[in-house]
C-alpha cells in the first residue's frame, strides 16, 4: 500500500520493513559452534559498562578481551577484576 505524494508514491513504513534486509536476518548472526566464546570489548567503564562487563565475564561463554575508558586508573581497576588478561587503551 502506498500513500499519494506530489513527487512519487512513498511506501508505508510497514511495507518497507516487511521487505527489508533487517527482517530477513531473523535475530542477527548465529554462532557456528556452541563451544565458541563470545569475545567482547567494553568501551566506557561507567556504571553501565562495568555492570555489563561483569555480566559478560560471568557468563560461561563470555569473555571480556579489551576495555577502553578515558581514565587509565578505571581501566586497570576493572581489568584486575576480570579473569584472563584483557587489553586496555
Amino acid at each position: 500500500m502506498t500513500i499519494p505524494s506530489k513527487s512519487k508514491d512513498i511506501p508505508l513504513q510497514r511495507e518497507v520493513f516487511k521487505n527489508s534486509q533487517v527482517r530477513r536476518l531473523n535475530g542477527g548472526p548465529k554462532m557456528t559452534k556452541t563451544d565458541e566464546r563470545l569475545r567482547t570489548a567494553i568501551v566506557g567503564l561507567g556504571w553501565v559498562g562495568t555492570h555489563q562487563g561483569r555480566a559478560i565475564a560471568e557468563h560461561p561463554r563470555g569473555e571480556v578481551t579489551a576495555v577502553c575508558d578515558l581514565s587509565e586508573e578505571q581501566m586497570k581497576k576493572f581489568a584486575e577484576e576480570l579473569e584472563g588478561n584483557p587489553k586496555f587503551w
